[in-house]
Order: structure tokens, then C-alpha cells, then sequence
């Protein structure tokens, strides 16, 4: 009886350290999260190119991670038109990786990018040895950055873009307007003192935005440019 009781304890606890291995999915500001740093906040993949790359670093001295990372399109499904290899590896501590992004195929416009997302799992090594007896939560991290895939010769270039945002009111909701052909991602709005909610536009559509009561006649931003740096603030009249 006693054997039977220490198997289905075994087992039990085996279930237990699976069940708590969670999936967390992170913004693309957190980066750094359980060790694993990707080298951007975004990617550019000029639509004329038939790869780029990305670094994923290991900044543990001691922790081994699984990195899973795929193609997701704008719309949450994965791309069968652009790869990642390898889609599976195991990170050492105090390593780097390179991923490869590789085109496949598909046919895209050619006036405005297209938006991917690339995504990057890191599930951490399990050392059941320091976890017996222990509730031990161990979180995988997903870490979704923009892909954008760039036609050539695109204008305006892609640092003056944000300037020729137009804005409207619509009742109380603000209309931003996007006449270029770059998806432009937009922090710190605030119009009178209030602020608004951060947004990305797609090139040549509008959003809207609600906006706060006692808002002005003018709004300042700032756009979040391709090495995921902060511009100067932008200041526009809302129409």
C-alpha cells in the first residue's frame, strides 16, 4: 500500500509542476523578461530582400530557456510567407542567437507595408531537483515586436512620415488620418492637457479615438520611428 501511495504521489507531483508552467504574453516593451533580450522593438524587411535577422541573448549566468519563435500576420495567424530558423532551440546561459526571418513567398501591395509580427517564446528549464516539495511557478514569456515589410522607394522617407498626419473631430471621438504609406505608431497624445490613448495607424486609413472632455483645438505627439526610438513632439490642429 505504501509503494502504490508514493507512485501516485510521483505522479501527482509531476502533474502539479506541468500545470504550473504558465504561457505569459508580453508587450513588446518588455523586452528583457526572464533573461532573454531580443535586439529591437520592431523590424524592417525591405520587401526586395529574402531575409533578415534577429538577436536573441540569453543574459542568464545559469538558466537554460526553449526559444519557440514563428510569424504571426496582422491578423493573429501564422504566415506561411515568411519563416523563422530556427523555429526551436535551446538558449544557453550567457549566449546569443541568431534568428533568420526568411520571405517564402506571397504577394503583397506595393504602394504601403505590410504588418507581421514577429514572435518569440521562451519557456524556462525545469531543475525538478530544487523544485521537489517547493509550489514552484515557472512562466514562459511570449514577446510579440513588429515586422513590417517594406516595398523600396516609398515616400516620403520614413522619418518625415508623422508629419503628414491630419486630424479631425468626429463628436467626441478624434479621427487620425494617415496619408502615407507607412504604419505610423503614435505615443503621448495629449490635447488640452488630457491625455489620449497611444495608437498605430495604417498607411492610408484613419483611426479613431475617443477623445476627453475639455480637450483643445491642437494635439501633441510623438511617433515611435523604426529603431523604436521616441521623436521630438509633433503638434497638429485638430479640425
Amino acid at each position: 500500500m505504501k509503494t502504490k501511495q508514493s507512485f501516485w504521489s510521483l505522479i501527482a507531483s509531476k502533474v502539479l509542476l506541468l500545470a504550473m508552467i504558465l504561457t505569459v504574453s508580453v508587450p513588446t516593451s518588455c523586452l528583457a523578461n526572464g533573461g532573454i533580450t531580443v535586439n529591437g522593438t520592431r523590424f524592417i524587411f525591405p520587401a526586395d530582400a529574402s531575409r533578415i535577422e534577429a538577436r536573441v541573448a540569453n543574459t542568464s549566468d545559469q538558466d537554460n530557456y526553449l526559444i519557440q519563435s514563428w510569424v504571426d500576420t496582422a491578423a493573429g495567424e501564422k504566415s506561411p510567407d515568411v519563416v523563422v530558423t530556427p523555429p526551436l532551440y535551446l538558449s544557453k546561459p550567457d549566449s546569443a542567437n541568431m534568428l533568420s526571418l526568411l520571405r517564402t513567398g506571397g504577394h503583397f501591395p506595393t504602394d504601403r507595408e505590410t504588418l507581421f509580427y514577429l514572435m518569440v517564446k521562451a519557456i524556462p528549464s525545469v531543475d525538478e531537483s530544487q523544485d521537489a516539495g517547493h509550489a514552484v511557478i515557472h512562466v514562459a514569456t511570449v514577446t510579440q515586436l513588429k515586422l513590417f515589410l517594406r516595398p523600396r522607394g516609398l515616400k516620403p522617407a520614413p522619418e518625415l512620415a508623422a508629419r503628414s498626419l491630419t486630424f479631425s473631430r468626429n463628436g467626441h471621438q478624434l479621427v487620425v488620418h494617415n496619408p502615407t504609406p507607412y504604419y505610423l505608431t503614435l505615443t503621448e497624445l495629449s490635447s488640452g492637457g488630457k491625455a489620449l490613448e497611444d495608437t498605430m495607424v495604417p498607411p492610408l486609413d484613419s483611426v479613431s479615438l475617443p477623445l476627453p472632455t475639455g480637450s483643445g483645438s491642437t494635439i501633441t505627439l510623438h511617433n515611435i520611428n523604426d529603431y523604436g526610438g521616441i521623436s521630438a513632439p509633433l503638434t497638429f490642429s485638430i479640425h
